[in-house]
């Protein structure tokens, strides 16, 4: 009802978009911005770890940490497989018991996080997940947190679901891993593998230099804001 009464309507990916122009054709789509610019000021204070372990990276929040169950046996196997593996959550709220049980996985926790935290966290990760279940609530979601794991230098690997699908370039930009053994197989290809880890990273990094800065966004709503927007 309240659609079609506005003047224009900006939305993040071309999913929700396609649901706005069913009521009102004046939708532009504005990627959301990782500000790889607060990225880009804090990275020389923060880097990978330098005594073998490999971070692999997960942020989110109490409300979205049910996707981690995607990959929970994965996990498990591969953990139980490499020592030199650790697994960071951040944001995952105060309730533990929304979380998978892990068994082999050695994992720490950050509850809640500012951005200069969520920033310093990244910049440490080596990997950078992305599962999410084939469901509507995913499919409409953009690619802010693939964006925000390539501006922190960390290779994304995630699930084909929604615009990651086509913003996550496989072998290029970051790994796409459609079922158990795709997410086995590459994650522990990652582990193993340092160079595949920062050829991912350097294409991720570029893509958001190339796509995602501020003056790309501003750009984008711009005209909506001056009333000149066009679908």
């Amino acid at each position: 009802a309240l659609l079609p009464m506005l003047d224009a309507v900006t939305t993040d990916n071309e999913l929700t978009a396609a649901y706005v122009r069913r009521f009102n054709a004046n939708c532009t789509v504005v990627p959301d911005s990782p500000q790889i610019e607060v990225f880009d000021a804090m990275r020389a204070k923060a880097g990978k770890n330098t005594d073998g372990t490999v971070t692999i990276g997960w942020v989110g929040s109490q409300s979205t940490a049910y996707n981690l169950f995607l990959i929970w046996e994965v996990l498990e196997r591969l953990f139980a497989k490499h020592q030199n593996i650790h697994l960071r959550l951040v944001g995952t709220g105060k309730d533990m018991s929304l979380l998978p049980p892990f068994e082999k996985v050695r994992y720490s926790c950050v509850d809640s996080y500012t951005q200069e935290e969520m920033i310093s966290e990244v910049l440490k990760m080596d990997i950078g997940l992305f599962p999410l279940q084939d469901a509507e609530a995913s499919r409409v979601r953009g690619v802010l947190k693939a964006s925000v794991y390539m501006s922190g230098e960390a290779a994304v690997i995630a699930s084909p679901v929604g615009q990651s699908a086509d913003f996550i370039r496989d072998g290029v930009n970051g790994l796409l891993a459609a079922d158990d053994g795709e997410w086995e197989r590459k994650l522990d290809l990652l582990i193993k593998d340092k160079q595949l880890r920062l050829a991912l990273a350097k294409g991720g990094l570029e893509t958001v230099r190339g796509k995602l800065t501020l003056d790309r966004a501003f750009e984008t709503l711009r005209p909506v804001l001056e009333g000149e927007s066009h679908v």
